[in-house]
């Protein structure tokens, strides 16, 4: 029996969910052998973690930055931040990072670490280490002009003869 190409996004989905819990089992023995906060978020969700080897597309990337499991991890993160409070990061080492951000921004994330009774600089960690959808954040013209060449490049102009 032949396969159709509609099973096609089904199976592919289904590809997908399996990683989203292989993932999750790994982190989960990760929290339980008690791992370094900075450490787990440098293994699961960092550059070369786990989630990013699984999903390396930006399509792929999308579409687990949308899933349980991707809340599931980040809410394993909170936790070892919540429990190794005031304890330095041992696996990985800590940087100090300098945005510019105008006054009205910073003002509401005084606000919002305030009502969540935090600081802004938890708050931002947090933040910063989740996903973003490409639609929210302005690309660099150097990244735009890329982008119309390499689809200037695959083009194909039929003409007639």
């Amino acid at each position: 029996m032949e396969c159709s190409n509609l099973d096609t996004p089904v199976l592919e989905e289904e590809r997908l969910m399996r990683l989203c819990a292989e993932i999750e089992e790994r982190a989960a023995d990760l929290l339980l052998k008690g791992i370094d906060w900075a450490e787990f978020f440098r293994v699961v969700l960092g550059r070369n973690g786990l989630a990013s080897r699984a999903f390396p597309s930006p399509a792929e990337w999308e579409w687990f930055a949308e899933t349980e499991s991707y809340a599931r991890l980040h809410e394993m993160w909170a936790a070892l931040r919540r429990t190794q409070e005031g304890k330095k990061a041992v696996g990985e080492p800590l940087v100090v990072m300098t945005i510019r951000v105008p006054k009205s921004l910073h003002e509401s994330l005084i606000d919002e670490a305030h009502r969540l009774q935090t600081s802004v600089n938890k708050l931002c960690v947090a933040k910063l280490g989740r996903a973003i959808s490409g639609r929210f954040v302005p690309k660099l013209p150097q990244f735009r002009e890329k982008a119309l060449i390499d689809s200037a490049q695959t083009v194909e102009i039929e003409t007639a003869d």
